[in-house]
């Protein structure tokens, strides 16, 4: 997928191999100590981290994928198709009430968070920790 960040956004695109490695080999540790099932990727941009996940995790792993960016969006309503355990919502994170958080189950939480928004997704993250198995995140 040929595109550019857009400042927005904050969009900052992950491309440091060994960085992303490191992510989906802790995000995979964490799925197996916290006997986690469900997967949540809040802003996955162009899948540096989307990709190698979905092609590691259990078969038993459900996964969301959610994006705010709508010219993103379009890749992923596609690309997401590819993994039929996996579901994608083209949604501001941050506007989903507390209700319907993704659907009360406990999740592992991975993200490469924008800095302009990491510290009110890391609050939205915190008061509804009881949904939150574990988490691995990145700050921009």
């Amino acid at each position: 997928m040929k595109r550019t960040r857009r400042q927005n956004f904050g969009q900052h695109f992950l491309k440091d191999t060994s960085a992303i490695l490191k992510i989906v080999k802790t995000a995979m540790d964490q799925l197996q100590s916290n006997d986690v099932r469900h997967l949540l990727e809040v802003g996955p941009g162009k899948g540096a981290i989307t990709f190698p996940l979905l092609q590691t995790i259990p078969d038993s792993v459900q996964t969301l994928v959610v994006e705010k960016d709508p010219l993103l969006a379009e890749h992923w309503e596609q690309e997401i198709k590819n993994f039929p355990r996996a579901q994608f919502q083209n949604v501001d994170f941050l506007s989903i009430p507390e209700a319907h958080w993704p659907n009360q189950k406990r999740w592992l939480v991975v993200s490469n968070l924008p800095y302009s928004v990491a510290t009110a997704i890391l609050q939205k993250f915190s008061e509804n920790r009881e949904h939150v198995a574990a988490m691995v995140l990145m700050f921009q």
